[in-house]
């Protein structure tokens, strides 16, 4: 239980609320009738007691000499009715404490209505409440239960912040810092964490040093960010301590001392900073300041990777890919630089690049290989332009000569746990979208020549397949549990093929691209499916199979458009890779026939 604060100004009984402050409310029914016998005092206390005991503190604050007589009487009503009762009486009395404690209440569940909560909220903020003025300001940053609005959020942090609160000051400062709300302007970030960092705020603090460091918002000065990395990093700030231990490694603002570094990194590390984690395995890789130990290194490096932190999976996958503290593994080397490269960490672009082209854990792919060359080259290294413009120039050869065939199609389907409720609503809509049980595809060269497929069912995770789709595809819970895989590997393995294609193409492909759209939705991953370029055979089949409808000709299913092509049936109907084989041969069959 956190502490609470009453300013008593005048000797009249009084209430105060005990708070959680993990939770940053009141907790319910924890609230003290106070009486003050003599004179004007800040009262603050710690309680730990069981809710249903009664007891009595009494307190002596000493000031100027003069003792002062605090009683301290913990009162309970019989039901929470009546707290609430008397709480909306001085709320609509005007008294902003009261006012919050009623969004108090209704947040606590103990009464419903959101708008109701809100309303409180409001009127106490609106006459000067600091906690109610920050509260509201997240709630529109975030767009929890009012509308978002990062610019209002701006406005009640600078609120509060004008009244000297600490945590608006932080928090205005990183508006500003982040171009959040406010038009980007370091100088006044720099100057709202100074206010809150001289009221002792950890975090402002840190990010003054780091302004100082790199001389943002201020002109560099590494006397003054040591000054203040080191207030903030007595607090327990790891950030602050990852910061003065770098200081301390190159002598910025100190003299140069390692064993003070290690100090500092150990000390942040140790707390789970992965930062100080990547530096002290740097160290230890290099045996900088410390004896070289490539096992400890890696320890460091993986504890740091794990928290995807780019230096350190970038750093790991060295280590794999030279033997250094681990047997030699490509295989893990790839995997840790990759991890790196998605993050946009240049150098580990170029290792992937690398691995692409040279065959280090993973299969020869130039087109791969040019990916990440290019995205290396686009921030700066010199070396990946290099090998980029190498790799364009022999590829270009081998497509000449026909010894490669650059992929142009890709083919793919869908089975799915059923249909969903609006053909017309977004991917980002995942409860409208049925999940996807397996996925098929089909990579060939404008002729048509398969360079790659395939075809994989997914194992179910928080979702069974219902028995009627089962029977239309075949694929139940049991089978999909037992013979599928995780949905990421397959949407990864399918979008490698699908990012080096010009066109995809299915049989109603507007259903399948939503299906995969939902699922990348759901991984957090881009939607590159929904937006790419692509060819309906369905839609392009329509004039061709003449199919009499209710307005006009309709649609053909995949069956009626082969049949009408070929003369037959294909086998093996509502299997993904079936499926998109005969999509394949239709579309080239159409093609050919001048139809697309």
């Amino acid at each position: 239980m956190g502490t609470s604060v009453l300013h008593i100004k005048t000797e009249v009984e009084c209430r105060v609320y005990l708070f959680d402050e993990e939770k940053g409310i009141a907790k319910p029914g924890t609230y003290f009738n106070l009486e003050v016998r003599k004179g004007e005092q800040d009262l603050r206390f710690v309680s730990t007691e069981d809710e249903t005991m009664r007891y009595q503190l009494l307190y002596t604050v000493e000031e100027n000499n003069n003792d002062y007589r605090i009683t301290v009487e913990r009162s309970l009503f019989n039901s929470y009715s009546t707290v609430i009762m008397n709480d909306r009486q001085l709320a609509e009395q005007g008294n902003m404490d009261a006012q919050y404690i009623m969004w108090v209440h209704y947040t606590n569940g103990e009464e419903v209505g959101q708008k109701e909560a809100v309303k409180w909220l409001c009127k106490a903020a609106e006459q000067g409440h600091t906690t109610a003025e920050c509260v509201l300001a997240w709630r529109y940053e975030r767009g929890d239960l009012v509308e978002q609005d990062r610019e209002k959020a701006v406005m009640w942090f600078r609120r509060a912040a004008e009244q000297g609160d600490s945590y608006a000051q932080f928090n205005l400062g990183c508006r500003y810092e982040n171009g959040e709300g406010v038009e980007q302007d370091s100088v006044e970030a720099f100057k709202w964490w100074r206010k809150a960092a001289e009221q002792g705020d950890a975090d402002a603090q840190c990010n003054l040093g780091e302004c100082y460091y790199h001389g943002c918002g201020v002109e560099q000065n590494y006397n003054e960010a040591v000054r203040w990395y080191s207030k903030s990093a007595d607090q327990g700030d790891t950030n602050a301590q990852c910061n003065l231990g770098t200081c301390y490694f190159y002598g910025n603002g100190v003299e140069r001392d390692g064993i003070k570094a290690m100090v500092w990194f150990h000390k942040a590390a140790d707390q789970g900073n992965p930062c100080a984690q990547c530096n002290l395995g740097y160290c230890y890789e290099v045996g900088w300041d410390v004896k070289q130990d490539y096992k400890e290194a890696v320890l460091w490096y993986f504890k740091s990777a794990e928290q995807g932190y780019a230096d350190a999976q970038y750093n790991l996958g060295c280590c794999y890919e030279a033997g250094k503290g681990v047997e030699q593994d490509f295989k893990m080397a790839f995997m840790w630089f990759r991890k790196a490269a998605e993050q946009g960490d240049g150098s580990a672009q170029y290792e992937l690049g690398r691995c692409y082209e040279n065959v280090n854990g993973v299969e020869r792919d130039w087109f791969e290989a040019m990916k990440w060359f290019r995205k290396a080259a686009e921030q700066g290294l010199y070396d990946a332009q290099y090998q980029l413009n190498r790799i364009e120039n022999n590829l270009r050869g081998l497509i000449d000569s026909g010894i490669y065939r650059k992929p142009y199609f890709i083919f793919f389907d869908t089975e799915t746990t059923g249909v969903p409720r609006d053909y017309n609503a977004p991917a980002s809509n995942t409860r409208n979208w049925p999940r996807l049980v397996q996925l098929g595809w089909i990579v060939t060269d404008e002729e048509g020549n398969v360079l790659s497929q395939g075809n994989e069912i997914v194992k179910p995770e928080g979702f069974v397949i219902p028995a009627d789709a089962a029977r239309v595809h075949g694929i139940t819970t049991e089978r999909a549990q037992r013979e599928g895989k995780p949905l990421r590997e397959v949407i990864e393995a399918f979008l490698k093929d699908a990012e080096r294609a010009k066109c995809i193409v299915g049989h109603n492909i507007s259903f399948d691209q939503k299906v995969v759209g939902a699922e990348l939705y759901r991984l957090g991953i881009p939607d590159t499916i929904s937006t790419a370029k692509s060819l309906c055979t369905m839609q392009t089949g329509t004039d061709y199979c003449k199919i009499p409808g209710y307005y006009g000709y309709k649609w053909p299913k995949l069956q009626e458009l082969y049949h009408k092509l070929f003369g037959c049936d294909f086998e093996d109907a509502h299997d993904a890779l079936a499926d998109i084989t005969a999509t394949k041969k239709c579309f080239f069959e159409m093609r050919k026939r001048g139809l697309i």
